[in-house]
Formats: structure tokens, sequence, C-alpha cells
């Protein structure tokens, strides 16, 4: 999809506030309103925009340990290693990758306890290798420009 400017700066305000009105859009971007949701039905027609959400803070919720837990020599399919990823709601990422490791898996926990508790019965599947996240100085969405 081809897009201009007043697109980027949709999708640039949508990025900063999902809650933002189509009215304030509207006039921060000096298009009128039915403009300004015809740019947005089309943006999410044509997949630019897959849905709105929220940010959730996990350390409110009492999940202050976010950790990496790398997967090699994976013992079973990778299906069934996926559907064993998803029965722990804490997993928040499972990425496939190249190079030494077959999946990088990323989630948050309460605390250590429980890491090693995911740990042991991840353990079956494959050759795992964990690190607890200390600090993430650059986590950010894509940048319109």
């Amino acid at each position: 999809m081809k897009m201009d400017e007043i697109d980027k700066k949709i999708l640039q305000l949508l990025q900063h506030n999902s809650r933002i009105s189509i009215k304030e859009m509207s006039k921060q971007i000096s298009l009128s309103e039915p403009s300004v949701k015809t740019r947005m039905d089309r943006l999410i027609e044509n997949g630019v925009i897959e849905k709105f959400t929220i940010q959730i803070n996990e350390a409110k919720l009492g999940l202050t340990i976010p950790y990496i837990i790398k997967i090699s020599n994976i013992q079973v399919t990778i299906h069934e290693l996926v559907e064993v990823l998803k029965n722990y709601p804490n997993i928040t990422e499972a990425h496939a990758v190249t190079g030494g490791e077959n999946y990088i898996v990323k989630g948050r926990a309460q605390d250590i306890a429980e890491i090693d508790r995911l740990l042991n019965q991840l353990m079956p599947y494959g050759t795992i290798n964990t690190s607890i996240i200390l600090e993430s100085p650059i986590e950010r969405e894509i940048r319109i420009e």
C-alpha cells in the first residue's frame, strides 16, 4: 500500500495514543473528520493497522522478572513445542530463529521460583539456556517516518 505523509501522521498519532478521537486527529493534521475516517478505514482494510490495543505495565501485575529462554536441540516437532509454549500465559513471545538456537522465548515471571518451574517443565523438549533481563534501554514501536 502506498502511503502519503497524512497516512503516516495518522499512524504516528495512533501509535502515541490509540484512543485518540477522529475529531482530535482531524484538528492535529488539518483534515476533515470524514477524510480522516476514510483514511483510517483504508489503513485497516489494507492491513497496515492490525488492531487497536493498550500497553499493560506487567510489573504492576506482579510480573517483575523479565526473562529470555533459548531452546536448541529440540526433541519434539516444532508444532509440539509451540503448543507446549502456548500453555504458559506469561510467555509473551516465541521466535523461530537461525543460529545456535531453534527458538527464543520471552516472558515475565513473579519470582525466580516460577522461572525455575517453567525451566524444569521445558527441559524434556530440548536444551535450555536462560537469561534474566536486567535492563531494556531500548523498547519501542517501529518509527513511522
